[in-house]
């Protein structure tokens, strides 16, 4: 499964902050033996900012 993050590219974070949270809700329930690790969530990183 992927999904994609809309408006991510137009937020501006403070200056120096190391991390953020977010909040996923999804519009329909996934099965409770379906595995998410933390190598199945990827965030691009953009250089150059």
């Amino acid at each position: 499964m992927f999904v994609q993050l809309n408006g991510l590219e137009n937020i501006t974070l403070p200056a120096g902050i190391s991390h953020f949270t977010l909040e996923v809700v999804f519009s329909e329930v996934w099965q409770s033996d379906l595995p998410v690790s933390a190598s199945s969530l990827r965030l691009p990183l953009c250089a150059g900012d």
